[in-house]
């Protein structure tokens, strides 16, 4: 147990990485959501899953999930996926998109296990605009989420070895320089929440509290590589500690 960036940054991001039904690099759990358009509801593809869809106002349409206009909020899909819990890491990626939404809305996804053992959440919190990751609350990654516009989101958690925080990350529109070091803990994401992981995820769960938010090409991989993150060598461990800084003080930089 235990600044935005353009649109076409993301298209580029999801060209340089291997597909999500492709069982490799660690690949635990993918679907690409290559469904008949209709309701996801009770639908089972992809692999590595232990549970069909389950959940309240999701659609499949042109090959995305897809919230919808039916029934109250939240809305959202539900999924138990098979995990052996071989490592401290986990690591989610998927494209989203949302329509024009209020500062008032949320949106995301979240890891846990059981009922209410809540692990990872990333997204909109209610009363911001940008991408955040956590759990108890959302740090956030001074990114703007703009409506109709395409991202790819990797969420992650880490569980450090003793009595320091674990850490839960979230890389929006990575490319290829971006990085988790499994042995230093150093990375480049765009936000970094140290809490503690507890326990090792099975579920997991997207929402939105409105319509028009859009996921797709799911994967869930106990690899950062699985993900397309980069994975560096132990021997660079101390190169990749001041990478890491001067990733993080570039997209600082950026705002």
């Amino acid at each position: 147990m235990r600044g935005t960036r353009c649109a076409s940054c993301a298209i580029v991001a999801s060209i340089a990485w291997i597909g999500p039904c492709t069982a490799s690099a660690g690949i635990i759990a993918a679907d690409d959501f290559s469904y008949p358009d209709g309701t996801l509801l009770g639908l089972n593809g992809g692999f590595g899953w232990l549970s069909p869809w389950t959940g309240n106002g999701v659609d499949v349409v042109s090959g995305r999930a897809e919230t919808n206009v039916v029934g109250n909020p939240p809305k959202y899909g539900f999924r138990v996926f098979d995990n052996p819990g071989s490592t401290g890491d986990l690591f989610v990626r998927f494209g989203f998109n949302t329509a024009n939404f209020a500062d008032s809305d949320y949106f995301g996804c979240q890891l846990s296990v059981g009922v209410n053992n809540n692990i990872l959440l990333f997204g909109k919190g209610v009363g911001g605009t940008t991408f955040g990751v956590g759990n108890s609350g959302l740090v956030s990654t001074g990114i703007t989420v703009q409506p109709n516009t395409d991202y790819v989101l990797i969420g992650a958690y880490h569980v450090v070895p003793g009595p320091d925080p674990d850490q839960l990350m979230l890389w929006v529109n990575p490319d290829g320089a971006d990085f988790f070091n499994t042995v230093t803990g150093a990375t480049s994401a765009d936000a970094v929440s140290l809490e503690l992981v507890a326990f090792h995820a099975s579920n997991f769960n997207m929402f939105s509290g409105i319509a028009g938010t859009r996921f797709d090409d799911l994967v869930i991989s106990n690899d950062a590589s699985g993900v397309g993150l980069n994975v560096p060598a132990p021997a660079s461990a101390g190169a990749v500690v001041w990478a890491g800084f001067l990733a993080g003080r570039r997209r600082r930089d950026r705002g």
